[in-house]
């Protein structure tokens, strides 16, 4: 059984491998994804579940931050450079 199982393997995905004049490797050999093939993908696709996204407690904490730095941001946009040039006045 097993010997027909990886002739059925051989035969469906050919390994091209290629000798090599190296000691230690005996041969060299094509890297193929299992989902290589456009039915094997679309088959996966249809098998997959939707993620639903949920809204916790840490994310509504983070988009106040970010909201309240915005915010603060916009109130102090200029007033670097109105001190500065107060300071040159000088």
């Amino acid at each position: 059984l097993h010997r027909i199982l990886a002739t059925a393997n051989t035969v469906m995905a050919p390994r091209m491998a290629e000798g090599t004049d190296s000691k230690r490797i005996e041969s060299v050999a094509l890297y193929r994804p299992k989902l290589a093939t456009a039915a094997a993908g679309a088959a996966s696709s249809s098998r997959k579940k939707k993620k639903k996204f949920h809204v916790r407690l840490h994310h509504i904490l983070f988009l106040v931050a970010y909201i309240y730095q915005i915010g603060w941001v916009v109130s102090t946009i200029g007033r670097p450079y109105r001190e500065f040039l107060e300071k040159a006045d000088r």
